[in-house]
């Protein structure tokens, strides 16, 4: 014979049996007996014809029996059943001849009396509504689970204090029994900024106590792109306990990849005694989260609501703890629909509220693969139906869990030395050490004190730094003012450089292989940086301003001179600007680029006595007024005509002489024109009125130009540098001769 399957409770009874005056009693009779039948998992024919012959005996019996069966009927019952369930009797022939002739009464019933006397069969009880067809019919299932088991696909949404999340869950009952599973579960999350996660699990869920009671566990492999563009990977486990009215839930998480470096994203950093690189990075948290709730009365006899609280707990390598506390308000108005209202709070986040929005949509996993409408079920669970869902319907319920690789929310860094650094304040007034929080209180004591690789960072401090700093003990050591951030990027600096007023010959005296950068230095009297022994220097984005002597002076006694002068602002100094000069016969190699140079008693130079160079108009001159290329014999020199001096052609040629031999190095030497060679007349001084430095032996006489006067071919220009004069006299004359090369 066939069982019917009641909504309400999961208890069984014979379809249509029906006796005007006894249908009450035959349904609890059934209602009681057939549930001992449901909870055996491999009943025989023979133990239903005996349930069944026995229910035809107190069917009679209790003919006359009109109201509700006591707890002592129902405990003689449960005894006689499970005395005859042990018992095969031979009498299902019996029973399939009483049920069909049952049923024939029935349908006689239906005609012979009248519509108005026709009354509608009652329930068993009044939550269970009008049967439907049993799914508990096999011991064993795989792919094909109980009707209240189908595939779950979960679509939702999170919103509040975070951005918003939007996410793919699908739960997939695979195999089983009338009473437990197997299921996978997949997950998709879509963040901001390309952000995304993904989870796959599996777990199991079984009925107990007469399916007053779930207990299910499972198993996650979950990975994480956050916005920063790295992966994270973790295993997490969780169990739960699920019931009419209490649920708990726990899970357990355990990344197995490790701290992911921010590289794009490092910056520079002081540090007590250094500079460091300081990269970001993210780490997966181990930890646990877990919750209890329970339903709530009377608001679920018409929607099913549940109260939750709980915590969460993770666990970084480095500081303390993620240590929070979180509720939850689950409030299902429909089957298909889940609205979640969750407050959440811990010692790093602080209070944050979300507003999660969830439909289940159940699916026919077998009408998938039989290329059918998987979705024959939807409109059960997008209809209003009061009261709480059966435990045996959550058994597909989503699972919990928390919807991200939870990361260290300590936005941790990771330092790496990049100098030594010695600090210097005017500004402080403790006990000072030269570390960050106790600076030295001037320049030379941060220089006498330099520690490793002989750095010394000055804050801009308080005032004028009235000090002449001498680093000539303190060969390879940087000197670093506030005024720039050193090219290091992201390095917090005030961008106000501190200012040394030596009121003296110096500003800053250098050692061989000295950087000075960030800072400015005035009141000089002979010049703001200056040696007589450097070989290497770099001198970079200071200024340097209001000086009575040159802004830069390097004249190393020997040995050849590399200097780097970048993005400085030379201003408003007496002397030269800048005032390069190697020992004679040397290298100078000079690497010049971004300085501002303006109102300086003379444009800036470069030279190793042979050949001189211009820093501000790039052009390269004979240095040496007795050497070859000032038409000279190393102790004196020789006057030429303008025509001799201009003469590049003839052999023997003064000009075609120094070419052909490569003079300094170069082959294009020529005669300046008259605006050339008046750019380094020195006004600032006389006899001669030349820097004398970059120039030596320079006659204080006259120099020949290449410029003809403009209306006379037969005169041209002259420099008389006694005074630094310009004149004009015929091309016959003979005056000194210096040749110039580049520019034009």
């Amino acid at each position: 014979m066939a069982l019917d399957k009641s909504w309400g409770g999961g208890y069984t009874y014979p379809n249509q049996i029906v006796s005007l005056s006894n249908i009450k009693v035959c349904q609890k009779v059934y209602k009681i007996l057939t549930r001992k039948v449901e909870d055996m998992r491999a009943l025989r024919v023979s133990c239903i014809a005996l349930v069944g012959l026995f229910a035809i005996i107190l069917f009679f019996a209790l003919e006359s029996f009109a109201g509700e069966i006591t707890k002592d009927d129902i405990i003689l019952l449960n005894k006689v059943a499970a005395k005859l369930q042990q018992t095969d009797l031979g009498l299902a022939k019996e029973f399939d001849n009483y049920v069909n002739k049952v049923k024939g009464e029935s349908e006689v019933s239906k005609t012979a009396v009248p519509a108005q006397a026709q009354k509608p069969a009652p329930r068993i009880a009044k939550e269970i509504p009008p049967t439907i067809v049993s799914t508990k019919t096999k011991d064993f299932w795989l792919l094909e689970a109980p009707e209240e088991w189908p595939a779950q696909v979960m679509p939702g949404v999170i919103a509040g204090s975070n951005k918003p999340l939007i996410y793919f869950d699908n739960l997939v009952p695979l195999l089983g029994t009338p009473d437990s599973m197997i299921f996978a579960d997949v997950k998709a999350v879509i963040g901001s900024n390309g952000s995304n996660e993904q989870n796959i699990g599996t777990g199991a869920r079984t009925l107990l106590f007469d399916e007053k009671l779930i207990l299910g566990t499972n198993f996650f492999y979950d990975t994480r792109y956050t916005e920063n563009r790295v992966r994270h990977n973790q295993l997490a486990f969780g169990l739960e306990s699920l019931s009419e009215w209490v649920d708990l839930r726990s899970n357990f998480y355990f990344p197995i990849s490790g701290k992911k470096y921010l590289n794009d994203q490092a910056y520079y950093g002081f540090r007590s005694r250094s500079l460091a690189l300081v990269t970001p990075y993210e780490e997966p948290l181990p930890g646990l989260d877990y919750e209890g709730g329970i339903l709530i009365p009377y608001l679920s006899d018409y929607v099913e609501t549940r109260a939750l609280i709980g915590g969460y707990n993770y666990f970084p390598d480095e500081g303390k703890g993620v240590n929070g506390i979180k509720g939850r308000i689950e409030i299902r108005p429909i089957k298909g629909l889940t609205v979640n209202v969750e407050v959440k709070h811990d010692n790093y986040s602080g209070t944050q509220y979300f507003v999660e929005t969830f439909m289940s949509v159940p699916l026919d996993t077998m009408n998938v693969f039989k290329v059918k409408n998987p979705f024959t079920d939807l409109g059960k669970y997008f209809g209003y139906k009061k009261g709480v869902r059966r435990l045996r319907e959550r058994m597909v319920d989503r699972i919990v869990r928390d919807i991200n690789v939870v990361i260290d929310p300590q936005n941790p860094t990771a330092d790496q030395k990049v100098h030594d650094l010695t600090y210097v304040d005017n500004s402080y007034t403790g006990t000072s050490d030269g570390t960050l929080e106790h600076p030295y209180k001037t320049v030379q004591t941060g220089v006498d004190g330099v520690v490793g690789d002989k750095w010394v960072y000055v804050k801009q401090g308080s005032g004028t730094y009235g000090e002449a700093v001498d680093l000539t003990l303190a060969n390879n050591a940087v000197l670093w003012g506030s005024g720039y951030n050193g090219g290091f990027s992201g390095l917090s600096v005030s961008g106000v450089s501190p200012v040394i007023n030596p009121a003296g010959a110096y500003g800053v005296t250098l050692g061989d292989n000295n950087t000075v950068m960030g800072l400015q230095v005035t009141g000089a009297t002979t010049a703001a940086i200056y040696s007589a022994t450097a070989n290497n220097a770099t001198i970079s984005n200071n200024i340097i301003t209001s000086n009575t002597g040159d802004g830069i002076r390097l004249f190393p006694a020997a040995g050849n001179l590399t200097a780097t002068i970048t993005d400085n602002t030379i201003t408003d100094n007496t002397g030269y600007s800048i005032n390069l000069v190697s020992a004679s016969g040397t290298t100078l190699t000079t690497t010049l680029a971004n300085n501002t140079l303006s109102s300086n008693g003379g444009d800036a130079f470069a030279s190793n006595g042979v050949i001189a160079t211009d820093l501000e108009t790039g052009l390269v001159w004979a240095a040496d007024g007795w050497g070859a290329g000032c038409n000279g014999d190393g102790s004196s020199a020789t006057q030429l005509t303008w025509a001799d001096a201009t003469d590049s052609t003839t052999p023997g040629a003064w000009l075609t002489t120094i070419n052909s031999s490569a003079f300094g190095g170069y082959t294009d030497w020529r005669l300046p024109s008259i605006v050339e060679l008046e750019g380094i007349i020195d006004y600032s001084t006389f006899n001669p009125a030349i820097n004398a430095t970059a120039f030596p032996n320079t006659q204080s006489d006259y120099y020949w130009s290449s410029t003809t006067v403009a209306d006379n071919a037969g005169y041209a220009w002259f420099v008389g540098f006694y005074f630094g004069n310009v004149s004009l006299n015929g091309k016959t004359s003979t005056y000194y001769v210096r040749a110039v090369r580049g520019g034009q």
